[in-house]
């Protein structure tokens, strides 16, 4: 079974706050027993910020700049065959019957490129299928339940 595809593992980064922050602090700090599960549901909470950051860089920041890039690059391919009078959209398409009418066909050939590749490079780092940025808020907030709940026990009782 795929549990996760590209760096999607990043989403269980809350979860390692658990044993890096969460217990030293709650421990370290002689806190009573009832409290560490309240420390740990906000120390995953509080990790899950900076991850959602970093997943959301991965799977929609980065890939926007690298289409970007291509597109800049692919341009300027097109426009050097535009300008050498060698463009052609391919077979089954017509040629070209002046640079005007080039420029036109390349700016569409672009777009349509641009299309098609723009949702290949989104969102490939996954954990479950599910992108990462949105499994750590999930996370999240599993981490917000688990204090709140602890907290509400700890007060009832």
């Amino acid at each position: 079974m795929i549990v996760w595809r590209g760096w999607g593992i990043v989403a269980l980064l809350p979860i390692l706050g658990i044993p890096l922050l969460a217990l030293p602090i709650g421990l370290g700090l002689g806190l009573p027993d009832d409290t560490v599960p309240i420390v740990v549901g906000f120390t995953v909470a509080t990790c899950a910020v900076p991850t959602w950051f970093l997943a959301r860089w991965m799977n929609v920041v980065r890939p926007a700049a690298k289409l970007a890039e291509w597109v800049a690059g692919r341009q300027t391919e097109l426009d050097q065959f535009v300008e050498q009078g060698t463009f052609h959209m391919g077979p089954g398409h017509p040629a070209p019957t002046s640079k005007d009418d080039a420029r036109q066909q390349a700016a569409a050939l672009l777009e349509t490129e641009r299309q098609q590749l723009a949702p290949l490079l989104r969102n490939r780092s996954t954990m479950f299928f599910v992108p990462a940025q949105h499994m750590v808020i999930v996370i999240g907030s599993l981490g917000i339940v688990l204090a709140v709940a602890n907290l509400i026990t700890m007060v009832t009782r």
